[in-house]
């Protein structure tokens, strides 16, 4: 059965959770029993049917009002799986990005077309970050059309604010406009009869029709890069490690960044099952030489791949917190595992994701900025370029030892 992974991206209120509830019910991925238990809830609290109660974890949740915890949810639809992976806030998305969680390309991005909630700052992040992180397709799916009578003037004066926003920031999206009703459940499975003026297809119908291309490395999808996780002999002869690319077979040479070992595998293991190669994402390996002085965070490489050492690259930089760029010595870059410092950061370019404005930032670096700029570490280091390898080329900021940001390599 094919699969999609979907990241679901929208500001609190404009109806992301009722639109994640009501495709699980639509596709009848939900029991009844869970159906009813929410009527009831809603009952008690003296409110209308609430679907996104469906997909509260917690109590506490529902007293609040607000999702707390990213959900994952997968629905059945024409003999294809779907996904759902619901983000309630840009953190979330870059943890879930940076971690390879979603290892998605498309998003859906929930949009509430009402005067008083409309396109805001949240909804700006997320398309900034879906741009960072080269999500292929984002899809605004414009909610609460129901509230507004299907106004097609509404949906189309939305859809030219975003894309004025778009084309002022100069981010390589193209998005797919569809108007739906998460609540009445209109145009989500099914192409609504409400919306005469809407040509497209339904929310699934979109999703299912795209080229399902999972995230990968392209023209270097054979090239080895293994990252070591742990290792788990005294003899520092086996390892654990993530494949993102290539395959590792037994009894051949590799080499291993940044000290430059070369070694010969002696066997491949998943799940305590050996294997001849492996092409699985979590592995075993062990090899025939001892004490290789290899450490987490370490690459492997095919003895072919010839990967820059640099010390110096450039970087598009996007900050929750404030950096001062007088104390350097508080800024820590980390790069798979590994931490280094810095010794200069030069800014080329600093526009508002925002406004769109240029601002010049030569002694901090604000928060919600696109910046451009040139970075100096304190080593030498095996860097690769976001567009070639993305889990090689993107890193996360420390300031003070605080999370502050994350960058990719261009």
């Amino acid at each position: 059965m094919e699969k999609y992974k979907i990241v679901m991206l929208g500001e609190k209120d404009h109806g992301k959770s009722t639109l994640l509830a009501n495709l699980l019910i639509a596709s009848k991925s939900v029991s009844h029993e869970r159906i009813n238990e929410v009527k009831n809830i809603s009952k008690k609290n003296k409110t209308r049917f609430e679907p996104a109660y469906i997909l509260d974890a917690f109590s506490e949740e529902r007293d609040l009002g607000m999702t707390i915890d990213t959900t994952r949810a997968n629905i059945a639809y024409k003999n294809k799986l779907i996904e759902l992976i619901d983000v309630p806030g840009h953190l979330e998305l870059i943890k879930n990005m940076m971690t390879g969680a979603s290892s998605s390309e498309i998003a859906v991005l929930v949009v509430s077309a009402k005067k008083n909630e409309g396109f805001k700052l949240e909804t700006k992040r997320h398309l900034f970050l879906a741009s960072m992180f080269n999500l292929k397709t984002v899809i605004i799916a414009v909610n609460k059309m129901d509230e507004l009578d299907y106004n097609e003037k509404i949906f189309n004066r939305l859809k030219k604010q975003i894309n004025d926003f778009l084309n002022m920031l100069d981010i390589k999206i193209k998005p797919i406009f569809i108007p739906i009703s998460a609540y009445d459940n209109e145009n989500l499975t099914v192409k609504s009869q409400k919306i005469k003026w809407y040509n497209g297809k339904s929310l699934l119908e979109t999703i299912t029709g795209l080229k399902n291309n999972k995230k990968g490395n392209g023209k270097n999808k054979n090239k080895i890069r293994v990252l070591i996780q742990d290792t788990f002999d005294e003899n520092n002869k086996s390892f654990s490690g993530i494949i993102y690319s290539g395959k590792l077979i037994k009894n051949s040479k590799i080499k291993i960044l940044p000290k430059n070992i070369k070694a010969k595998i002696k066997s491949v293991s998943f799940l305590n099952r050996s294997s001849k190669s492996s092409n699985l994402k979590n592995v075993l390996i062990s090899f025939f030489d001892k004490d290789l002085g290899v450490k987490r965070g370490d690459i492997i490489y095919d003895l072919n791949s010839d990967p820059s050492y640099l010390d110096k690259f450039r970087a598009k930089i996007f900050l929750i917190n404030n950096i001062d760029l007088k104390n350097l010595k508080n800024i820590k870059i980390i790069f798979n595992n590994n931490e280094f410092g810095i010794n200069k950061i030069n800014i080329l370019k600093a526009i508002s994701p925002l406004s769109g404005k240029l601002m010049d930032l030569k002694k901090i670096i604000k928060p919600d900025y696109s910046i451009n700029a040139e970075i100096n570490l304190n080593c030498r280091y095996p860097i690769e370029k976001f567009n070639e390898f993305e889990e090689f080329g993107r890193f996360l900021i420390f300031n003070k030892n605080k999370f502050a940001g994350i960058g990719i390599v261009f």
